[in-house]
């Protein structure tokens, strides 16, 4: 059994004797990176290739919100409840479920759409096929962050959580950045192919958790606690309000890209999806160096590093006003990368520092259902805004980010967790 105490020889790499995130050894370390970086391969492939099926298919734009808004609604509820199920059962097995529920609903939505471009189903049944693979994706996968997330603090001291956690959100956006590549290359053989290899990959990744991750046992509840942590806990509720708006921003680009590729440049279906495939590679570089240098770089408190990767993507989204060419788009995206880099980690690490051991799933539980609430609120709003103006998105996305600094600037809990680590 692991303790939830990061002790002197946790993480001593049984092959070369050294350590690695937060110091797990190898073959931990690879399997907890391999999790979230399949997630982000996914979830660029979606973004990806959904705008153009759908344009293909005829579904229209709010059926497309729906399936981006309807399986945000379950995760968000799901990830709180896998969160505290961390905190009270062994975490290997739920990445596990996660990774195959992923498998699963790539090869649920690759085979419907396959069926449809040959005829088989129409755009109706497609629609209502797809949005079941993605709540599948949901109900199954939306544990995958928690348990990665307080099986690695578990391990991490107080001091390195900013960089360890900078780690695992790199290791999702190294995802993104394979996933886009993936996308580019795979689209030569039909934009049905990147589903199909994302579920393969997701097989190799199902195997190489089974055989290498270590099981994990939660911290001891201590003696007399029995409340739940809630999302309304004046410790996190500024960190939860600020990563509701970061989620919200990063949702309205993500789900109005393709669009705006496809009608404000005027780009036909399959070339936007190439373009954006672009866009997202280059962001997901910049989100990479955002945390594997710049985390550890600039060695400034987490509430630090949330306000600069705010005022950094704000003024990447306004960008989006004069952008009218995909060489913009793919600045304007590659910036918002750069400051996503590094918002996600420091209002991570803001959380977590901010509550005690035996909590650390429910408040990975309670983040990721922040960030994953934008998904929730987005669809509707964006694309309607979308519908009356390719720009208007980008302009609401700057707002809520500016509310976001100016709620992290006046937080009075801040200079705690600065002390904190």
């Amino acid at each position: 059994m692991t303790d939830e105490t990061p002790g002197a020889d946790a993480g001593s790499d049984r092959w070369t004797g050294r350590t690695f995130l937060g110091g797990l050894d190898f073959r931990d370390t690879a399997s907890l990176i391999a999790v979230p970086v399949i997630h982000g391969l996914g979830q660029s492939i979606i973004f990806a290739v959904l705008p153009a099926i759908a344009r293909d298919q005829g579904i229209t734009e709010m059926r497309v919100a729906l399936v981006y808004m309807l399986p945000a609604v379950v995760w968000t509820t799901a990830t709180i409840w896998w969160g505290r199920r961390c905190d009270h059962q062994d975490r290997k097995p739920i990445l596990l479920l996660s990774v195959l529920g992923f498998a699963v609903s790539m090869l649920i939505f690759g085979s419907v759409a396959a069926a449809a471009y040959a005829g088989v189903i129409g755009a109706t049944v497609l629609w209502l096929l797809v949005l079941v693979s993605r709540l599948i994706y949901s109900c199954l996968s939306s544990g995958a962050l928690p348990a990665v997330q307080s099986y690695l603090v578990a391990r991490t001291e107080p001091g390195r959580r900013a960089s360890a956690i900078g780690g695992i959100t790199a290791a999702w956006n190294l995802g993104t950045l394979i996933g886009p590549g993936v996308v580019g290359a795979l689209t030569l053989l039909g934009v049905l192919a990147p589903l199909f290899a994302a579920a393969a990959m997701a097989g190799v990744v199902w195997v190489v958790v089974r055989q290498c991750l270590g099981s994990q046992q939660p911290a001891p509840m201590p003696t007399g606690t029995t409340a739940r942590l809630s999302p309304l806990d004046r410790r996190i509720r500024v960190p939860l309000l600020t990563g509701l708006c970061g989620s919200m921003a990063q949702a309205t680009l993500l789900q109005t890209l393709g669009f705006f590729v496809i009608d404000g440049l005027a780009v036909d279906t399959l070339e936007s999806a190439r373009v954006v495939g672009l866009s997202l590679l280059m962001a997901g570089v910049a989100t990479l160096f955002s945390q594997l240098f710049l985390v550890p770089a600039l060695q400034c408190p987490a509430g630090g590093l949330e306000r600069r990767g705010l005022a950094i993507t704000c003024s990447a989204l306004a960008a989006f006003l004069i952008c009218d060419s995909v060489t913009d788009v793919c600045l304007a995206t590659m910036l918002a990368g750069l400051g996503y880099g590094l918002t996600r980690p420091g209002n991570v690490t803001r959380a977590s520092l901010a509550v005690a051991p035996h909590e650390q799933g429910a408040v990975a539980g309670i983040n990721g259902a922040v960030w994953s609430a934008g998904y929730v609120l987005t669809p509707l709003f964006a694309m309607a805004l979308h519908a009356a103006d390719p720009h208007l998105p980008f302009i609401a996305g700057s707002a809520v980010l500016a509310l976001a600094l100016l709620l992290s600037l006046h937080d009075p809990g801040d200079a705690r967790l600065a002390r904190t680590g």
